[in-house]
């Protein structure tokens, strides 16, 4: 948005959710069939939410260099 690439915010959660789809796909976990897939799929989501946490906080420490806290 920033970039001026996209032109919505929501932009950003499709194409997070399609690219976040295609990998749970590759990783077999949208088919059914495999026993243990429940908690392959809680595993991936908690993945997901690691990796949603680390951007809010690169996010956080970008927003502070740019108020001047940080250096």
């Amino acid at each position: 948005v920033l970039q001026h690439r996209i032109a919505r915010q929501e932009s950003v959660s499709q194409a997070l959710f399609a690219t976040a789809l295609k990998l749970a796909r590759h990783r077999g976990l949208v088919e059914g069939g495999d026993a243990e897939l429940p908690d392959k799929r809680r595993a991936f989501a908690a993945e997901l939410r690691e990796d949603i946490r680390r951007v809010d906080a690169i996010d956080a420490l970008v927003k502070a260099r740019i108020a001047g806290i940080l250096e």
